[in-house]
């Protein structure tokens, strides 16, 4: 949770929303058309933070951040967590851009790999597994709660 959190913090930072909706401007929401620029946006502000938790920089860390994030599939907050960071970085609609009632909480982390979808294989060193793997690369809980 307190992860998340920081992750929140740094996503909400002014320069960050300035470069998302640039970034959006070129290339629309990153849950319509996910582009390695979105990635590489998103990177910046993991480089940053994972390391304060445990986690290496970089696209190492991200990954290593993403399996251990699945230990905490049943954990409803840090799943409304996730559902907030994700519509925060344009993964997920938002409230408004949904029709009818909103989504109160992300799916589980899967936790065995889905079949491959080669989304940003030089981005991330190689192809992921799946759609949703990205969004929750971002969005892990603390580890150890």
């Amino acid at each position: 949770l307190d992860l998340q959190e920081a992750l929140r913090a740094a996503f909400s930072a002014l320069a960050f929303r300035a470069s998302l909706a640039a970034v959006e401007e070129r290339h629309g929401k990153a849950h319509l058309s996910l582009t390695p620029e979105h990635t590489k946006l998103f990177l910046t502000v993991q480089s940053a933070v994972l390391p304060k938790y445990g986690f290496k920089e970089g696209e190492e860390g991200v990954r290593q951040m993403f399996r251990a994030a699945a230990r905490h599939n049943t954990d409803k907050r840090v799943r409304k967590n996730r559902l907030e960071l994700n519509r925060l970085l344009g993964l997920e609609p938002s409230s408004e851009e949904e029709d009818g009632g909103g989504v109160e909480e992300a799916p589980p982390i899967p936790t065995a790999p889905a079949p491959a979808v080669p989304l940003l294989p030089s981005t991330l060193g190689g192809p992921l597994s799946s759609r949703m793997e990205v969004p929750l690369l971002v969005l892990a809980g603390r580890m150890g709660e």
